[in-house]
């Protein structure tokens, strides 16, 4: 039976999902970098909520979707991004998701999340008045007076502080405030909705997207075969050298590394932390662990700017390197992990620092050059 992924915690908590299914497996809100490798083919993965500050690439998205998974959004950020790629074959559930394709809902109104503290009251003040519903002089009036206290506010505590030459204002601002309750309180309904078919087996069924994926680079045709998307010439170096992946994380650092102030590893749940990290290296700087990361979810993300590897990087990459081949190449994870020098437990994060999508690949490559 196909895995059923759902990224949620907003629209609707994590822990009512898990009440009413509780065959699926819950993710926190998607952020960048979530959705690399974190299902296979046939799975299903449904898309709800996510962080609106680092949300996921569309090119995750599509990598998915390449490798077979079926992907739907539904309610908040879900439905923002179903809205974007729907033409290339993710589907989109519910009323909000509609009302984005018509126009309708703009985006900001799917995600959007009542606030309880003064800090979010004047956020959604500011954007009222860029929305034109209340005049800005009006919006820092409001603000101003809301700001006596502490705490979270009230319709009510508003109200009473507020001038009455604010009461029109106020009325206006109400309005549009109930407009996104509203469309809140469809989201709700649209990722119970899409929970349900996801768990029902109705999107299991292979997508036809009416825009093509963007074709993947030349250099990922190995990737495909399981060798990883390194030219044929590096696979020995990779395999074997031992100043390969000092190596490799510099040349990924110097084609992605200008995202690795949008990672912060220090926030993952652990289950997505043990994932990237060793237990070893989540003692480093968080800047550290944001680096290893970056090159590792590269070597999972074939739309990554770290491919294709052309020939004038592997002559780069290659430069000054020799490596130690052994008599016979490694059979098994034991071995691999002897060569390697790591406990078997971190070959996963080892295969990726080297180039790897994963310790299978590796073994899959040294057997192919001892044929």
């Amino acid at each position: 039976m196909s895995a059923v992924h759902v990224f949620a915690g907003e629209t609707v908590q994590s822990d009512a999902v898990a009440g009413l299914v509780p065959q699926v497996l819950l993710h926190p809100p998607a952020r960048r970098g979530d959705l690399l490798g974190v299902a296979g083919p046939g799975d299903v993965v449904v898309i709800i909520d996510g962080d609106p500050h680092h949300p996921p690439r569309h090119d995750e998205i599509l990598s998915l979707l390449a490798s077979g998974v079926a992907v739907a959004g539904a309610g908040g950020l879900g439905a923002v991004l179903a809205a974007d790629m729907h033409p290339y074959g993710v589907t989109g559930i519910g009323n909000v998701f509609a009302g984005l394709q018509d126009s309708s809902i703009a985006d900001d109104e799917a995600t959007c999340q009542w606030p309880g503290g003064r800090a979010g009251l004047r956020s959604l003040l500011t954007l009222a008045a860029v929305r034109g519903a209340i005049t800005r002089s009006d919006a820092r009036r409001i603000a101003v007076q809301a700001s006596v206290g502490s705490g979270r506010w009230t319709w009510a505590d508003l109200c009473r502080i507020a001038d009455l030459s604010l009461e029109p204002s106020l009325r206006q601002f109400h309005g549009w405030m109930q407009r996104r309750a509203a469309i809140r309180y469809a989201a709700g309904s649209d990722a119970r909705e899409a929970v349900g078919l996801a768990v029902a087996g109705l999107l299991d069924a292979p997508f036809v997207p009416t825009v093509p994926w963007p074709r993947l680079a030349p250099g990922l045709a190995a990737q495909n075969e399981g060798c990883g998307g390194l030219p044929a010439r590096l696979l020995t170096l990779a395999l074997y050298c031992a100043q390969w992946p000092r190596r490799w994380h510099r040349y990924v650092l110097s084609r992605v590394g200008y995202a690795v102030g949008d990672l912060h590893p220090g926030e993952l749940p652990d289950g997505l932390a043990r994932r990237w990290l060793t237990p070893g290296e989540a003692l480093l700087p968080f800047s550290e662990q944001a680096r290893r990361v970056l090159v590792r979810a590269a070597v999972l993300d074939p739309y990554s700017p770290a491919w294709p590897v052309t020939r004038r990087d592997a002559d780069a990459l290659a430069s000054g390197l020799a490596a130690s081949v052994p008599p016979f190449p490694p059979r098994d994870c034991r071995g691999l992990a002897r060569i390697w020098e790591v406990p078997e437990a971190d070959l996963g994060v080892t295969a990726l620092d080297r180039g790897f999508d994963s310790p299978a690949s590796a073994l899959r490559c040294a057997g192919s050059q001892d044929a």
